[in-house]
């Protein structure tokens, strides 16, 4: 049976419940083998003995924000054209894809998946609202090797993608500041990133919004009652 590999980077959020729930979820809605590689940020009120069904487990340290503001000199366009309404969001668009960098760093070191292979990956606290079980693993079943599946809102969106191995680092992999600086410069805001790269790489995207119904998951202390939040 093939392997799919669930890739989720960021904080831990909304909890270890949420996260546990998450990967629970996608094991059982996945007609695979799933692989769950979790990178979150180092942090001592996380015990990450409570983070269970996780196959790779890796805690980093947060970057500083005083060392981002210091040496980060990318915006995206959307920041230069609201300057300075939201130069706050330069560290978390910074983190994301430091988190992401990092993670790539730890699998590539070990060789632990190859470029074929299928990955989803996905943020912390994404909530599937809805999935049509057949379409999705049919999906799975047929990914196209130069391919990029994203769930649309009104542009791409950041929380969720499947694809090879080697197309998710062609799109999503930011190698070091210097680059990071270049890349963001192109984008209109974080989300964007899947389509610069892709037209920058000739890889295709194809939305998947009539499979899948995704929300954010900002507090979870019940399973029948997530505080969930929609964007449009």
């Amino acid at each position: 049976m093939t392997n799919i590999n669930l890739l989720i980077t960021g904080p831990i959020r909304p909890n270890i419940m949420y996260v546990n729930h998450a990967i629970n979820y996608l094991k059982k809605l996945i007609d695979h083998n799933v692989i769950v590689f979790l990178c979150y940020w180092e942090d001592e009120k996380i015990d990450k003995n409570l983070i269970k069904n996780v196959d790779y487990l890796f805690n980093i340290n947060e970057p500083e924000e005083k060392d981002i503001f210091e040496n980060i000199t990318g915006r995206t366009i959307q920041q230069r054209q609201l300057h300075p309404g939201i130069e706050h969001w330069t560290p978390r668009i910074y983190k994301m894809f430091y988190g992401i960098q990092k993670l790539v760093e730890l699998i590539d070191n070990k060789s632990l998946i190859h470029n074929d292979d299928i990955v989803l990956r996905i943020r912390t606290d994404l909530y599937i609202e809805d999935c049509n079980f057949n379409l999705f693993n049919n999906l799975l079943n047929n990914i196209d090797k130069n391919t990029i599946y994203n769930r649309f809102r009104r542009h791409s969106c950041d929380w969720f993608s499947i694809s090879s191995y080697d197309i998710f680092k062609k799109i999503w992999l930011i190698k070091n500041d210097d680059e990071y600086n270049n890349t963001i410069n192109h984008l209109f805001n974080a989300e964007a990133i899947i389509t610069y790269k892709s037209k920058l790489n000739k890889i295709n995207i194809i939305d998947i919004k009539n499979v899948i119904k995704l929300c954010i998951c900002r507090e979870f202390d019940n399973i029948n009652q997530p505080k969930l939040q929609h964007f449009h």
